[in-house]
């Protein structure tokens, strides 16, 4: 009777999941010490738990229908941190009786499905996949293109919004749907750079919280995860900022890459304008994190509020000239499309939150102003591509311009440091 064997490798977490197999046929040579049936191999990663691997082989009958060959035992426990090899028994020859082709001089070929099943705990799906190959009976090894899954997970970096740097200690819970306190799904402790990994998911959303001494509570998510998929989420934590101070924190979406925070002092402070290029203001603000690669933060601190109208915007610097009317309708709706969020912190927490208009043109978003204690918003979208020359209306400087009619360019950006 036609034997098989497949030898499969699984590294849950964010490793894949490679399946390679081999099919033998007891009429062809077989290399010495390789045993009959069909083997599996699994092997888990130091960071996972026990996982369960499901195994199952199908093949095409006469009429193209999917049948399932019976495997024992169809289902293999590898311990955490650990290597199990086992034999599992199969009906291939059944497969050739019933094969839906056969090759040049009638000689029986059984078009073959091996399909594995990655579980949870409860024996839930995690990932599965499968690949096709064609045996000829009588042929020795037949190839089974490899089988890459990965086990769904999110992980990322708990972030100081003031550094840009992860901050380890964080305790992080995970939370199904959008919920935010009762039961976590599971919880950890980031690492020293903050790094956190939940491994092995079940498909679905999930919300992250983070909590750490001196920082208000973070939030990140909802984050949908599908099955054989990895998330990458950064939690931006915010410090407490001291009494009397104001903290801006700016973050958005994958794209644009770099969004900029602009803040426009009153007269009776100078009419300061700090942004990339004039990162402090004494004794007034300062620009804390510029961050130009995607999602942020970008963290403006206001140490002291001058008397009179403070007005904060949001320009989007990677498509600064484009204009209204012109050919690049990508570049002057990013910043609508963008997901940014403004959140505004003193000592006692989040005073105000904004989210970027959506639907609308321009290079320019005026987010809000300030005015001793009151936070009133503003939220329209213009073109600018330099703010420093045309910022919003409400401060003592110029009146707002199109973008278009400016003689100077912006200034140069600096390279942001990598985050380690």
């Amino acid at each position: 009777m036609p034997s098989m064997r497949t030898i499969v490798r699984v590294v849950a977490g964010l490793l894949p999941l490679a399946a390679t197999a081999c099919l033998t046929d007891p009429a062809a040579p077989v290399d010495a010490g390789v045993p009959t049936g069909l083997h599996v191999v699994a092997q888990t990663s130091p960071s996972e738990g026990d996982r369960t691997v499901r195994v199952q082989v199908f093949f095409l009958n006469a009429q193209e229908q999917e049948v399932e060959l019976p495997v024992s035992p169809a289902e293999l426990t590898v311990p955490a941190n650990s290597s199990v090899t086992e034999g599992v028994t199969t009906q291939l020859a059944r497969c050739f009786e019933e094969a839906a082709s056969s090759t040049e001089g009638g000689v029986p070929a059984c078009p073959l499905i091996v399909r594995l099943v990655l579980l949870d705990d409860d024996g839930e799906t995690l990932a599965e996949g499968s690949r096709s190959v064609t045996v000829q009976q009588g042929e020795n090894p037949v190839e089974v293109p490899s089988i890459s899954l990965i086990a769904p997970s999110i992980g990322g970096v708990v972030v100081d919004a003031t550094t840009g740097q992860g901050v380890g200690g964080a305790n992080v819970a995970l939370y199904a749907g959008t919920a935010t306190t009762g039961t976590p799904v599971a919880t950890l402790v980031a690492g020293t750079g903050g790094a956190y990994l939940f491994p092995g998911l079940r498909p679905g959303t999930y919300t992250l919280v983070a909590t750490l001494g001196g920082f208000f509570e973070a939030t990140a998510g909802p984050i949908t995860v599908e099955s054989g998929t990895s998330t990458m989420r950064d939690i931006i934590a915010t410090p407490v900022p001291a009494e009397g101070e104001l903290r801006i924190v700016l973050t958005w979406g994958a794209t644009p890459f770099d969004l900029d925070s602009h803040l426009f002092g009153p007269a009776s402070a100078g009419s300061y304008h700090v942004y990339f290029a004039a990162e402090s203001a004494p004794p007034y603000a300062n620009l804390d994190v510029d961050d130009t690669d995607s999602f942020g933060p970008e963290t403006i601190t206001i140490t002291q509020i001058a008397s009179g109208a403070h007005i904060y915007g949001v320009h989007n610097y990677s498509d600064r000239f484009s204009a209204a009317g012109d050919d690049d309708p990508a570049g002057r709706t990013a910043l609508a499309g963008s997901g940014a969020r403004v959140r505004v912190f003193d000592s006692e927490g989040l005073r105000a939150e904004f989210t970027v208009p959506t639907g609308q043109e321009g290079t320019f978003w005026t987010v809000f102003s300030l005015d001793g204690e009151t936070i009133t918003p503003i939220n329209t979208m213009t073109f600018a591509s330099d703010p420093d020359l045309t910022p919003p209306t409400g401060t003592a400087r110029v009146t707002r311009g199109t973008g278009a009619a400016l003689s100077r360019m912006p200034a140069t950006k600096r390279a942001k440091a990598p985050r380690p």
